[in-house]
C-alpha cells in the first residue's frame, strides 16, 4: 500500500477488484487529481481512455494498493 502522494503515472493500482494504470496527475490548489485508464492499456501520451478520475484533498490519508 503506498499513500496517495507516492504514486506516479504508470503504476498499476488495485480498487475494488479492479487495476487501473494512474496516467496522468494534476495539482491544483489544495487537492490532487488522479486520471486513471484501464490496466491492460499502455501507457502512452497521445492515447487517452480515461475510465475513473479521482480528486483527493492533500491533507487527506489515502492509500492505494499498488501492483509491483
Amino acid at each position: 500500500m503506498r499513500e496517495h502522494s507516492m504514486i506516479t503515472p504508470n503504476d498499476l493500482v488495485r480498487i475494488g477488484d479492479t487495476v487501473y494504470r494512474l496516467r496522468y496527475i494534476t495539482s491544483h490548489g489544495h487537492q490532487y487529481t488522479y486520471y486513471f485508464s484501464p490496466g491492460t492499456e499502455p501507457l502512452h501520451p497521445l492515447y487517452q481512455n480515461d475510465v475513473l478520475i479521482l480528486s483527493i484533498n492533500k491533507d487527506q490519508s489515502v492509500k492505494f494498493e499498488v501492483i509491483e
